[in-house]
């Protein structure tokens, strides 16, 4: 018997309407894993929320949209994971905003809102959800960030700087 460490476990996965938060989803859901995804855009968080429970792992899936910048909505919606699920044992920031640019053409409205959503939405999640996974004596935190993030790439240079800053 393989060993499955997500079965029963609660976990909270912001930007999980899209990309690699679905697929992780997707993939702790299928190993029995209870989640909360994260997201801004309503519409698409319904349709991940529809396929991740269409995949019939079992585990109960919440969904609630929320911008990973709103530090106030972002911390009622991890209490109410913590109330719903009745633990937090994981966490993964994924959330991020790329609005790709030459760095001396980009707005600074733009550097502003990437800063705010892929580094202190980190930190904000983070925050929020670590006292809920140390009630647990132990889980897991996980940061996601763009390839964009581990060489210049053209045109998304501020993600590189986000990425200094975390690491």
């Amino acid at each position: 018997m393989l060993l499955n460490p997500y079965k029963d476990k609660n976990i909270i996965i912001t930007g999980g309407s899209k990309g690699i938060g679905l697929a992780m989803a997707k993939e702790m859901a299928a190993l029995g894993a209870n989640l909360a995804i994260i997201a801004r855009d309503k519409s698409a968080l319904e349709s991940a929320q529809l396929a991740i429970e269409e995949m019939g792992g079992g585990g109960r899936v919440l969904a609630y949209a929320c911008d990973v910048r709103d530090h106030e909505t972002l911390s009622d919606y991890i209490n109410m994971v913590r109330y719903e699920l009745g633990s937090i044992d994981g966490v993964i920031a994924n959330s991020g905003y790329c609005h790709p640019g030459n760095f001396h053409e980009l707005e600074l409205a733009d550097f502003d809102k990437q800063i705010d959503t892929n580094l202190k939405g980190v930190i904000y999640t983070l925050r929020l959800a670590i006292p809920h996974i140390l009630e647990n004596k132990g889980g897991f935190i996980a940061i996601t960030s763009s390839p964009a993030g581990n060489a210049g790439i053209f045109g998304f240079s501020i993600e590189l700087i986000r990425r200094l800053a975390i690491q």
